[in-house]
C-alpha cells in the first residue's frame, strides 16, 4: 500500500518550485519519518496502515472518507519545496497577505503553510483555524504546503481538484486576489448570466405565444363588407397589443432571435397603423356621403322621394326623368350647395 501524488497536485508543487530561482521539490509522498508520524504527506490508507488512522490530517470533514473517495484515499495532500533564504522570505511575503485576508476565496483550498520570514522561528499559518503557530526549524529552508484531501481527490471532482491546484499556485506565486477573481470566478458570473438569459428566453417565448392571437385577429378582419367604424376599432385594438409587445421586447437582452421578433412586430404594427388610418379615412368618407345623401334627399320633392323609396334600383338612374325641369334645376342647386 503506497501513497501517490494526484496529477494536479503534483503539477502545482512543481510549478511553485519553478517560480523561484532556487526552488526544488523536496517531497510530496511520505518518507519513513512521515509514515511513522502521520500528516498530509501520507494518504489515508497509509495513515491507517501505519497505525495513524486518528491522525490530525484525517479528522476534519474535508479530510475524511467520505467525501474523499476510495481513489482519493491513496493520495498525498502535501508538498515540500526547498529554497534559499532570499526566496523563503519572498515566498512568505506572498502567502502572508492571503492568510491575513479572510475574504480571499483561495483560502478554501489551503489547510496550512509552514514558512519563514527570515527572522525568528518558522511559522505554521493555519488557514482553517486562522491561527499562527510555530513550525519546526527545518521550515527555515523549506516550505510545507498542505491542502484539504477532498480538493486533492481527482476521482471526487477533477475540475475542482484542478482549481485547487491553481489556487495553491496563485497564492504561492503572488497573484493578486483581484487577478484570481477575474481569472477563476468568471464561470460563476457566466452562470448568473445564463440564468438571466434563460429567464429572458422564457419571456421571449411568452411574447411569441401572443403573436398567433394577434395575427389571427388581424386575418379575421375583412375590409370588404366590414363597417368602417368596427374595422377601425379592431385595428386600434391590434395596434395597442402590438405596442405592448414592443415594450415587452424592449426590456429583453438583444439577441439575433429577439431582433427578428422585434422587426416582425414592428412591421406588423406599421401595417396595422397604416390600415387603421385608411379605415379612419374610409369611415370619414362614409360619414360625409351619408350626410350628403341626407341633404340631397331633403331637397327632393316628396313625390320623387316616395318613388325612390318604392323602387330605388330602377329610379335612381332615371332621377332626372322623375322631375320637372324646374325641379331638376332646384335639385342640382341643392347638391352644389351641399358639396
Amino acid at each position: 500500500m503506497a501513497t501517490v501524488a494526484a496529477a494536479p497536485h503534483k503539477a502545482a508543487i512543481r510549478a511553485i518550485a519553478d517560480a523561484y530561482g532556487s526552488g526544488v521539490v523536496s517531497g510530496i509522498v511520505p518518507d519513513s519519518a512521515h509514515l511513522d508520524n502521520g500528516g498530509y504527506h501520507c494518504s489515508i490508507n497509509d495513515l491507517i496502515a501505519h497505525g495513524n488512522g486518528g491522525d490530525y490530517s484525517n479528522t476534519r470533514s474535508e479530510d475524511k472518507a467520505p467525501p474523499v473517495t476510495t481513489t482519493g484515499k491513496t493520495f498525498a495532500a502535501a508538498g515540500d519545496i526547498s529554497m534559499s533564504t532570499a526566496d523563503m522570505i519572498k515566498f512568505y511575503g506572498r502567502v502572508r497577505p492571503v492568510y491575513n485576508d479572510t475574504s480571499d476565496p483561495r483560502r478554501k483550498y489551503i489547510n496550512a503553510i509552514n514558512c519563514w520570514d527570515g527572522s525568528g522561528d518558522a511559522v505554521r499559518l493555519n488557514f482553517k483555524t486562522n491561527t499562527v503557530g510555530t513550525a519546526s526549524a527545518d521550515h527555515k529552508w523549506h516550505n510545507h504546503l498542505d491542502q484539504p484531501r477532498m480538493y486533492i481527490d481527482t476521482a471526487r471532482n477533477l475540475v475542482e481538484a484542478e482549481k485547487a491546484a491553481r489556487a495553491l499556485i496563485s497564492v504561492c506565486t503572488g497573484q493578486s486576489k483581484a487577478a484570481w477573481l477575474q481569472q477563476e470566478e468568471a464561470p460563476d458570473v457566466d452562470a448568473a448570466q445564463d440564468k438571466m438569459l434563460k429567464a429572458a428566453n422564457a419571456r421571449v417565448d411568452g411574447v411569441y405565444s401572443l403573436l398567433p392571437s394577434v395575427t389571427t385577429s388581424w386575418s379575421s378582419q375583412e375590409p370588404e363588407g366590414t363597417q368602417p367604424n368596427v374595422l377601425l376599432t379592431s385595428l386600434n385594438s391590434l395596434h395597442t397589443k402590438l405596442n405592448t409587445l414592443l415594450i415587452e421586447v424592449g426590456k429583453l437582452p438583444e439577441t439575433t432571435e429577439l431582433m427578428e421578433l422585434k422587426t416582425l412586430v414592428s412591421e406588423l404594427d406599421d401595417k396595422v397603423e397604416a390600415d387603421a388610418a385608411a379605415a379612419l379615412l374610409f369611415a370619414q368618407q362614409e360619414a360625409e356621403r351619408d350626410a350628403l345623401e341626407s341633404q340631397v334627399i331633403a331637397s327632393l320633392p316628396e313625390d320623387v322621394v316616395a318613388q325612390l323609396a318604392e323602387n330605388p334600383d330602377d329610379l335612381a338612374g332615371n332621377l332626372k326623368g322623375l322631375m320637372t325641369e324646374q325641379q331638376w334645376a332646384d335639385f342640382q342647386a341643392s347638391v352644389a350647395a351641399a358639396v
